[in-house]
């Protein structure tokens, strides 16, 4: 089936899961009645009508609810599988994917609502307590902040690498599964090209529509933009390919921006990644704990607990550009994304952008 597009987990005792490609298209209306006229152009995360069509008969159609539960059934008869679903709509859809009372059908959904994030710690905190809200146990929560349809994460952070690892550091400590699109984590940028040599068929669409309007409303429009060849080193086309043309363009900024390079960094973004990647495969708490927000933190920063039965962790996360004193009781410190993060005593400094993982 063609839904079933993509295997993304491999052990030697073979398919660990299934990422689900649209999952929510599945099914279509059983008397094939098109869909109502909408004056609406384009979809939201919310809201998956557009393109002058209200998406009534072609999306969320109750057989696709009950298929959900079924595939898990099957999935179940082999072991713990993981069932990953790309459905558009929201929270009260995707809860319907997961089932309603139990988590017996998909096993997660991504949460699209986050790909247009706030920089901010206001923002998160609010996004937390809702997906909380949404999602609490049993029900796992996925954090993802680009994918192949959107602008990458590093174009709503201004190129800014600190606010790239702050944003790295909540997606590997707070409750939930991260899922991060290739080259985010080494920080790949967006390569803007025009709609008239696009392959991604959306942009002909538009193409009498001047580009600048689409930028200003911050919408991607030709996917291909974000769909060029992983970089790896500064090889030819990034060591992504030896053809003597790739299908989409390597960005130009390759030699700059690459696993290679970024491998002899300590500091760099995917060393960072790596570093906090073994924090979370070490403690239980952030693989299966609860969690609570912290009140009474400095303006800009966003702190939570996770918990489990043996262990307390406490997350620090700066999202302002300047340094931050907390005073706060803990044990040990454990993660510092910045040198000139400190912890002494009851005395925490964050460094603009900075975070911290102490143990309590």
């Amino acid at each position: 089936m063609a839904m079933f597009d993509t295997v993304r987990f491999w052990l030697n005792k073979g398919v660990d899961g299934f990422r689900l490609d649209i999952f929510n298209v599945i099914y279509k209306d059983a008397e094939f009645r098109n869909n109502p006229f909408s004056f609406k152009l384009l979809p939201t995360e919310d809201d998956p009508s557009g393109f002058f069509q209200e998406a009534k008969y072609n999306l969320n159609q109750p057989e696709s609810f009950e298929f959900a539960k079924e595939l898990r059934s099957v999935c179940d008869e082999f072991g713990e599988k993981i069932l990953l679903g790309e459905v558009s709509g929201d929270r009260s859809i995707i809860r319907k994917f997961l089932g309603n009372e139990v988590n017996n059908g998909l096993g997660l959904v991504f949460d699209f609502e986050m790909l247009s994030f706030q920089f901010s710690a206001d923002y998160f905190r609010k996004l937390i307590e809702r997906i909380e809200a949404h999602f609490p146990d049993p029900f796992m929560p996925v954090y993802v902040f680009s994918n192949h349809d959107r602008h990458r994460s590093i174009h709503r952070l201004g190129d800014d690498l600190r606010k790239a690892k702050l944003l790295a550091m909540l997606q590997l400590t707070v409750r939930g599964v991260p899922c991060m699109y290739y080259g985010e984590e080494i920080g790949m940028t967006d390569l803007k090209q025009p709609f008239g040599s696009a392959l991604d068929p959306i942009p002909h669409k538009f193409k009498l529509i001047p580009r600048f309007i689409f930028d200003l409303l911050g919408l991607l429009i030709n996917r291909d933009e974000v769909r060029t060849p992983m970089q790896w080193g500064e090889a030819k086309n990034a060591g992504f390919s030896s053809a003597e043309k790739t299908w989409l363009p390597v960005h130009g900024n390759y030699q700059k921006i690459n696993v290679e390079k970024e491998n002899q960094d300590k500091a760099s973004l995917l060393n960072t990644i790596r570093g906090l990647m073994r924090i979370r495969n070490q403690e239980t708490s952030l693989q299966e704990g609860s969690q609570e927000i912290l009140n009474g933190l400095p303006n800009g920063v966003l702190g939570y607990k996770r918990k489990s039965a043996d262990e307390s962790l406490i997350i620090l996360l700066n999202f302002d550009g300047l340094e931050k004193e907390i005073q706060i009781e803990f044990s040990e410190c454990i993660f510092t994304l910045s040198s000139r993060d400190t912890a002494k005593e009851k005395a925490i400094r964050l460094n603009g952008f900075g975070g911290i993982v102490l143990r309590e």
